[in-house]
């Protein structure tokens, strides 16, 4: 009796999953390992791309060094903007790599591949310093860094800055706010970034806020903060993507 009981309730059971369209139970577990697998392969992918990033500001700095310790000011850029300071690269530092100015999860950059769109630029400078005549608006826009450069007549030698205030940011993931947070709208999606420093330290960061939330830049006076804008010498400015 109790195992004609025992098949008439899983019988019953059964009836009831497909009146419902499935047995509920069975499908929400396998939709959460679906959902879980996604969540993992994306997962490594953000991560894989955060290495590749990581690697290619490695890379810039070690040209940029193996070239000059000196940073542009806005007066030897043909635009002061991260467009006209990688047209200076390519000529400067004979940098050429085109995908290292765009983080390629960015949605901004993404849009470049539209069928309406412009594509990625071949080349943003010209080899003489000045902007190559194909770029576009939205391909400069699109530019994934904000990037600190020194006022004309200020101290442009990283190393000699270097030691004289302790290492400060030169590149970062554009969309940095002064709470420490990345904007939304941020190549990352808000969830952090890249700074590249001006003793070659490169990182990805969450925020800029630092365990304790008293952020990890140093500004003039050795006071700790989280704001980009403190954070670089006095006598520098930040030129971003517009």
């Amino acid at each position: 009796m109790k195992t004609i009981t025992s098949h008439l309730l899983r019988f019953s059971i059964l009836l009831g999953c497909v009146a419902l369209g499935g047995c509920s139970s069975e499908d929400s577990g396998k939709k959460r390992d679906r959902d879980s697998s996604k969540k993992r392969r994306l997962s490594s992918i953000d991560q894989t791309q955060i290495v590749k990033v990581t690697k290619s500001l490695d890379y810039f700095y070690t040209q940029f060094i193996s070239k000059t310790s000196t940073f542009p000011d806005g007066g030897d850029l043909s635009e002061k903007s991260p467009a006209g300071f990688a047209a200076w690269s390519r000529k400067a530092l004979e940098w050429d790599e085109i995908s290292f100015w765009y983080v390629s999860v960015a949605s901004d950059v993404d849009d470049l591949m539209d069928d309406d769109a412009s594509g990625m630029p071949e080349f943003i400078g010209d080899g003489d310093g000045g902007l190559d005549t194909d770029v576009t608006s939205d391909q400069k826009k699109a530019i994934s860094w904000e990037i600190a450069i020194p006022k004309e007549g200020a101290t442009s030698n990283l190393n000699t800055l270097t030691r004289k205030r302790g290492k400060f940011p030169i590149i970062w993931t554009k969309g940095l706010q002064s709470s420490g947070e990345w904007d939304g709208d941020s190549p990352w999606g808000g969830d952090g970034g890249h700074i590249l420093w001006s003793d070659g330290t490169k990182e990805y960061y969450n925020n800029t806020s630092g365990d304790d939330e008293k952020g990890i830049f140093e500004d003039e006076n050795g006071n700790r903060t989280k704001d980009i804008n403190r954070a670089i010498p006095d006598d520098w400015e930040i030129i971003k993507p517009e």
